[in-house]
């Protein structure tokens, strides 16, 4: 029989040590991606007026940014926490789908950071 945990503390002591460092992952590049939508929502609508177009990164200049690698890292372990707890998959294939999710992803904001910033 399983034990349910019954307030945060007990839950954060019957999960596993792969699970508690996906979570502290998630945890962070999610506070982080946050933020910088936030950011990038803000200069997208007011840098309208007064654009420069002198400097822009390409495509690959903006997939290895510090951009990327959050929206990476965001999808990678909230997806890889999904395959483990939910389907109920093994580590090896649960870090395997994380690393697809995040990857289509950042690929995804990468496209978007890098022609609509």
């Amino acid at each position: 029989m399983e034990r349910k945990p019954e307030y945060l503390g007990d839950w954060w002591a019957i999960i596993s040590t792969f699970e508690k460092v996906m979570w502290i992952i998630a945890i962070v590049a999610s506070i982080l991606f946050l933020f910088q939508m936030f950011i990038f929502y803000n200069t997208f609508l007011h840098s309208k007026e007064e654009e420069d177009d002198d400097y822009s990164l390409s495509f690959v200049e903006t997939l290895i940014s510090f951009k990327s690698i959050v929206v990476f890292f965001t999808f990678f372990s909230w997806g890889t926490l999904y395959a483990f707890n939910n389907i109920e998959f093994g580590i090896p294939i649960s870090i395997s789908i994380g690393i697809i999710a995040g990857a289509l992803l950042s690929l995804g904001f990468t496209y978007v950071f890098t022609y609509f910033d």
